[in-house]
């Protein structure tokens, strides 16, 4: 009797196991598969770390060399501009718009100082354009964007006086077009601070000066005549 007693005591014990067993095998498993999910989960939320590639160092020799040679252009340029605001002043027929070229005129000669101060203090030659070959195809004489050839100066100079305010209208167009893309394409390139402040300075007096030539061109446009 005693012995079939003991029978019937087992057998509850090891229905539970058989259930209990293969409920916390299920609950392991779901758990690991929950705190896997969030560690995914957590880790894609996880801003992206991108590693920028390291810039080159700057090779300051070179970096000085081209801005040095930016300022020759502009010294070049600049000298061009104010021969070109002599003929408006000594030629030309409108009076605004030679009251216009006095005060560029002002303002190239006050640029002018600045860049030979700068070339005296790197020890640099100052360049007159009036020394180079006057001969357009010549490789010495100055050609950057929106420089006047030396036939197209010889052609404002011996223009007739009714013709000199289009004529110098036109060449000074070209003037400030070339003259401002040139300062824009290298002026993010500029390590001296000394080129950074003449070449920031300029290209806000060119941006204003062309304005003003564009205001004067519309006035006279409306009135019906052309300066």
């Amino acid at each position: 009797m005693r012995k079939a007693k003991t029978h019937g005591s087992k057998k509850p014990i090891v229905l539970t196991i058989l259930v209990i067993i293969p409920f916390l095998a299920a609950l392991a498993t779901l758990l690991a598969w929950y705190y896997g999910r969030t560690a995914d989960i957590q880790k894609r939320s996880e801003p992206t770390q991108t590693v920028s590639p390291k810039e080159p160092p700057i090779d300051l020799e070179a970096a000085k060399i081209l801005d040095r040679d930016l300022i020759k252009r502009m010294l070049v340029h600049d000298q061009q501009a104010v021969e070109l605001l002599d003929i408006e002043l000594s030629y030309g027929e409108s009076p605004a718009l030679k009251q216009l070229a006095g005060n560029m005129k002002t303002a190239r000669q006050a640029q002018l100082v600045k860049i030979e101060a700068l070339l005296q203090k790197w020890g640099e030659p100052y360049t007159n354009l009036k020394d180079y070959p006057q001969q357009t195809g010549h490789d010495m004489y100055p050609s950057h964007p929106g420089m006047a050839t030396p036939e197209e100066m010889a052609e404002l100079r011996e223009a007739p006086t009714k013709t000199v305010d289009a004529k110098f209208f036109e060449l000074m167009t070209d003037h400030y077009a070339g003259s401002i893309s040139m300062l824009q394409q290298q002026k993010d390139e500029i390590i001296d601070e000394d080129v950074r402040s003449i070449v920031n300075e300029a290209l806000k007096a060119r941006s204003n000066e062309q304005s003003d030539l564009d205001m004067h061109q519309s006035m006279h446009s409306k009135s019906g005549s052309r300066h």
